[in-house]
């Protein structure tokens, strides 16, 4: 992607950036000069390079790479501007990686606590005059209080 960069733009990327775009940025505000043709055809080749960035694998860009390529069709000069600082700071951070955890968790720390699964609370059934909660027996009744149950069939959902 830097070399692609320096043949378009005759130079390195900066890379005194630390994110994709400022902080309060609003692309859509932007009322810089229209690019000519040479200009729109960087900004997409710039565009289209950052989504294949963001595809394998660089989703600290993606917020960026949405935001600019909605102006593909287009784009001004602070776009491109824009478009640039991306791409130093994917430059400056070319190392950044996304590490995936692939061993399984040790979990032998953790306390092992004992539920009683029979019953769980199903939500607050609530009117004008009553309120109770309900409870769902995994043998398939619902119960008002323990000492009365009706069968699931029987119920209006």
């Amino acid at each position: 992607m830097v070399a692609s960069y320096e043949r378009m733009f005759g130079q390195k990327p900066w890379t005194t950036y630390s994110s994709p775009l400022e902080k309060g940025d609003h692309p859509e505000l932007d009322m810089s000069e229209e690019l000519g043709e040479k200009g729109i055809q960087q900004y997409q080749s710039l565009i289209g390079s950052m989504q294949w960035a963001v595809s394998i694998g660089r989703l600290d860009i993606t917020t960026a790479v949405m935001t600019l390529s909605g102006f593909r069709a287009a784009p001004r000069q602070g776009h491109l501007d824009r478009a640039r600082r991306v791409y130093g700071y994917l430059a400056k951070m070319k190392d950044a990686v996304i590490r995936i955890r692939t061993d399984e968790p040790d979990y032998s720390g953790l306390p092992d606590q004992q539920f009683d699964w029979a019953y769980c609370t199903l939500f607050m059934v609530t009117s004008r005059r009553w309120s109770h909660r309900m409870r769902l027996n995994l043998l398939g009744s619902m119960s008002l209080c323990p000492t009365m149950s009706m069968p699931i069939s029987s119920t209006i959902w």
